[in-house]
């Protein structure tokens, strides 16, 4: 059975479009929180983050409809690699511990958040096409 291609401009938008929700969060979230923070405050960047991820699945898999679960999970995991990439790097660089479990854990987190955003996106795409599918009828939509 031949595969469906994998879109890189769906990956790359897809990233994009989470990075723009990503990036900010993780920025405040470095600036804001301190080892004295509640826990209600860590949650809600955690939150904002996943949904950012989330948002990276449903993009690629928007734009990327040929394989859309490939392309969603491989924009939310580009998305993460970027943001993982800089904060390892920061950590380096100021001589802090890298928890090497955790970033481990974030990628399979940020995988799956993509699935889901992804899954999403196909079930919306499929809503829509039975929709249109349903309005036509017998007809042929217009050229």
């Amino acid at each position: 059975m031949p595969q469906a291609p994998v879109d890189l401009h769906a990956i790359i938008s897809g990233a994009v479009a989470g990075l723009v929700v990503i990036v900010p969060a993780a920025l405040a979230a470095q600036l804001l929180i301190g080892h004295d923070s509640g826990w209600r405050v860590k949650a809600l960047f955690t939150a904002v983050i996943l949904f950012g991820l989330l948002a990276a699945g449903f993009g690629g898999a928007r734009v990327g409809h040929l394989a859309p679960l490939s392309n969603g999970i491989l924009s939310a995991m580009l998305a993460w690699a970027v943001v993982q990439g800089f904060g390892v790097v920061r950590r380096l660089i100021a001589g802090d511990d890298v928890s090497w479990g955790a970033v481990v854990f974030a990628g399979m987190l940020a995988a799956t958040t993509g699935v889901v955003g992804a899954t999403f996106a196909n079930w919306f795409q499929r809503r829509i096409d039975s929709a249109e599918a349903r309005a036509w009828g017998d007809r042929q939509p217009p050229a």
